[in-house]
C-alpha cells in the first residue's frame, strides 16, 4: 500500500453538467507535484534493518512532477484532437453534433454520468490520463534491491533510478457539488489503473562490486484517489 499527496493547478473548460445532468464536457490540462510515502512491504524482512529508514521498502518514498489531461471523446480516446480541426474547416454543423455526442458519453454513450440520490457515478476510462515523472529532482530516487545471477549467487544493490508512471482513471464518484456565480467546488473519488516504468538505473553500491544494474520490472497497480476540486470561472 502506498499513500501520496498531490497538488496541481489546471486550466480548461468546465462544461460538465451544462447540457444535462448526464453530460460531461470537462476538458483541462494541469501541472502539479506529488509526494509518495513508502510502500508498506520491504525488500528484506529483517528487524535490524528497519532502523535505517524507508530505503529498504520495495519502493521508498519519492516525489514526482505531474501532468494530467482530460478530454471527452467521440469513438476513441483523443479523437477530438483530430476530428475537431478537420470538421471545423469541413462541416461545422457536424462538429457541433460530434461535440454534443462526446459530451453526452460518446457515440456509444457508455460514459454518460449516472445521477443518484447519493451522488454521481461515471465511467471515465479513456477521458483522462496522467503522467508522473519520478526522480527528476536534485536528489535522485534510490532503493535497495537484490538480484540472483545465472550462477545462483545473490547480489545486494543500492541503486538510483528514474521512472515514468502512466495513470488511467476508470470510475469516478462525486458525492456532492457546490456552485456559485464564478466558482465551484466538489469532492470526488476515482478508481484508477497505473503502470510504472523504471529507467536510467545506476548502481551506487553493490556487495560484489559490480556496476551492472539489475533489471527493474514494470509495476502495475490499482489505486484510489480522493480529490478536492475547486474552480474559478473566468
Amino acid at each position: 500500500v502506498i499513500g501520496g499527496l498531490e497538488i496541481s493547478g489546471r486550466f480548461g473548460a468546465g462544461l460538465d453538467g451544462v447540457i444535462n445532468e448526464a453530460g460531461d464536457g470537462l476538458a483541462f490540462i494541469d501541472l502539479g507535484y506529488r509526494q509518495d510515502a513508502s510502500l508498506s512491504t520491504e525488500v528484506l524482512d529483517v528487524e535490524e534493518l528497519r532502523a535505517y529508514g524507508n530505503i529498504y521498502s520495495t519502493i521508498p518514498g519519492r516525489s514526482a512532477f505531474s501532468s494530467r489531461l482530460r478530454l471527452p471523446f467521440y469513438v476513441l480516446p483523443g479523437d477530438l484532437l483530430i476530428l475537431g480541426p478537420l470538421l471545423f474547416f469541413i462541416d461545422q454543423e457536424a462538429l457541433v453534433s460530434v461535440g454534443v455526442s462526446s459530451v453526452n458519453g460518446g457515440l456509444i454513450p457508455w460514459q454518460r454520468g449516472i445521477e443518484t440520490s447519493f451522488g454521481r457515478f461515471q465511467f471515465v476510462l479513456g477521458r483522462e490520463v496522467a503522467v508522473y515523472l519520478y526522480g527528476r529532482t536534485k536528489t535522485p530516487d534510490a532503493l535497495v534491491t537484490y538480484s540472483t545471477k545465472e550462477n545462483g549467487i545473490e547480489d545486494l544493490f543500492v541503486i538510483s533510478y528514474c521512472s515514468t508512471q502512466l495513470e488511467f482513471p476508470i470510475l469516478e464518484y462525486r458525492p456532492f457539488r457546490s456552485f456559485d456565480a464564478d466558482q465551484r467546488s466538489s469532492l470526488f473519488i476515482q478508481i484508477y489503473g497505473a503502470a510504472d516504468f523504471p529507467h536510467d538505473v545506476k548502481v551506487l553500491e553493490s556487495v560484489t562490486g559490480t556496476t551492472i544494474p539489475p533489471v527493474l520490472e514494470t509495476v502495475w497497480s490499482l489505486g484510489l484517489r480522493l480529490v478536492f476540486d475547486w474552480r474559478h470561472y473566468l
